[in-house]
């Protein structure tokens, strides 16, 4: 185990709270100048008119195009390869030329995609949560950490949140030992004012005293993984209970439809959702009309058919999204895999262009042995830290409670060290509870309709129970 993870373990309660609130605010001090900067241009932008918008997106695009041409090795060999000249651009219409970016691209030439004219000081490695099942490594700035965190901040801005008070998380990070049975199951997060639950002690038990402390201390916002927060809603209902919202923030997974109707009735609000990648190149906000605002300032996104052209109104096909943030590593005409589709305008003021609710993978619910359920957001951390180029696929598989296949298409990078590694980092989060058995395999298939499913239980979610 992590040396530093077994200390933290090891702390009383107001220990681990004062260690991430250092932690967090140290982080977010190294990002706020850009924050700010960010947020303030935002807030102003969004009332833009869509020609303001476009333009304000082709400048940057235009920019980010000609910095790379001559800045990042890939892209000044692409770009020589299929006539696309920068500096003579016009309009959008020269993006049809710059061939698709994949995963396997960026694996392949992952050191040509870095930027020679910005020093490692300022860049920080970032990676993918994994849930294709391969994650992928790469170098972010600065700046579009920046833009990331305002675009949150804007989202929560058009639902007139008040950011001076406290949020109940319940995301994926692992903040009490998973072999704790008694409270607390949170710690404070003191400069983001956040109240961290453990995702990983959604049992019935656990979850009472969750729901007491947030009860007691009057916390009205709540926001995590869609799956986590409809555990929880589950066990409400159970209850025949509430736990009355004045926010409700969803994201990191698609909230489908009979999530969102349950949250949304023990919540006693309505969920804000949205959308986004690790890689900052798609993202997407819901406002109060519940329509999904693509962040153009920051991104230039297209939606495309399986021929790669360009999609109509309204017909469902491939996010494509380049981030026009992001000169440390630029991504440009990256694939993400979802699926949605442009939609007609919204009527809530803003001129922001909208795309539908985004399709990425249907999951189910892992339950460990003592039938607690996590979530599929919160299996993709154990593969993290492997090697970039370690794990080309995975699945998870589970058949009986407690007990998980993990399948794995091997990768070039990997070795009995990275299996080693994996097991690892999953007895460090699920100790005991969860019995994981490697599986290797040449192909994982896609289902009937031909999406890719990362997490396959039998256990499906009309059989979770809550006592």
């Amino acid at each position: 185990m992590d040396p530093k993870l077994t200390i933290y373990t090891k702390m009383p309660l107001a220990l681990k709270s004062m260690s991430i609130s250092i932690m967090q605010g140290m982080d977010k001090l190294r990002f706020k100048k850009w924050v700010d900067s960010a947020y303030t241009e935002l807030m102003e932008s969004q009332w833009f008119s869509r020609n303001e918008l476009l333009e304000l997106q082709f400048q940057r695009l235009k920019k980010l195009l000609i910095y790379a041409n001559e800045n990042v090795p890939y892209y000044n060999r692409v770009f020589k390869r299929f006539g696309v000249m920068p500096k003579s651009m016009n309009d959008f219409e020269i993006m049809k030329k710059i061939p698709f970016l994949t995963k396997d691209i960026i694996r392949r030439n992952f050191n040509e995609l870095i930027s020679t004219n910005i020093p490692k000081s300022q860049m920080f490695h970032s990676h993918t949560s994994g849930t294709t099942g391969s994650p992928l490594s790469f170098y972010m700035d600065l700046r579009t950490q920046g833009y990331y965190r305002a675009h949150i901040l804007r989202h929560r801005a058009w639902w007139g949140f008040n950011f001076k008070e406290y949020t109940a998380s319940f995301g994926g990070k692992t903040v009490i030992p998973i072999y704790q049975t008694r409270p607390p199951f949170w710690v404070t997060d003191i400069p983001d004012k956040l109240i961290i639950f453990s995702s990983f002690h959604l049992k019935p038990r656990f979850m009472e005293y969750m729901i007491e402390y947030i009860l007691r201390t009057g916390i009205k916002a709540i926001k995590g993984y869609p799956s986590n927060l409809y555990i929880l809603a589950q066990y409400l209902k159970s209850r025949n209970a509430y736990l009355p919202m004045k926010f409700v923030f969803t994201g990191a997974e698609p909230v489908y439809p009979y999530m969102r109707s349950l949250i949304e009735e023990r919540f006693k609000c309505e969920v804000s959702d949205f959308y986004g990648n690790s890689e900052e190149t798609a993202r997407a906000y819901e406002c109060k009309k519940h329509m999904c605002h693509i962040a153009m300032e920051s991104i230039y996104l297209e939606i495309v058919n399986e021929e790669g052209s360009p999609c109509k109104i309204g017909e469902i096909g491939e996010i494509v999204g380049t981030s026009l943030t992001n000169y440390a590593m630029p991504f440009i005409r990256y694939k993400t895999g979802d699926l949605s589709s442009f939609v007609d305008n919204c009527d809530c003021g803003l001129s922001l262009p909208v795309i539908s609710q985004v399709t990425t993978k249907v999951e189910d619910i892992i339950l460990s042995k003592d039938s607690r359920m996590v979530s599929p957001s919160a299996l993709t951390h154990p593969f993290k830290p492997l090697d970039p180029l370690a794990v080309l696929k995975s699945q998870i598989i589970q058949r009986k409670i407690g007990k998980i296949t993990v399948k794995i298409v091997k990768g070039p990078g990997f070795s009995s060290a990275q299996e080693e590694m994996l097991l690892r980092n999953f007895r460090e989060r699920f100790g005991d509870l969860l019995t994981v058995k490697i599986e290797f395999v040449d192909e994982i298939p896609k289902t009937a309709n031909g999406k890719y499913r990362w997490v396959i239980s039998d256990l499906t979610k009309n059989n979770l129970k809550f006592g």
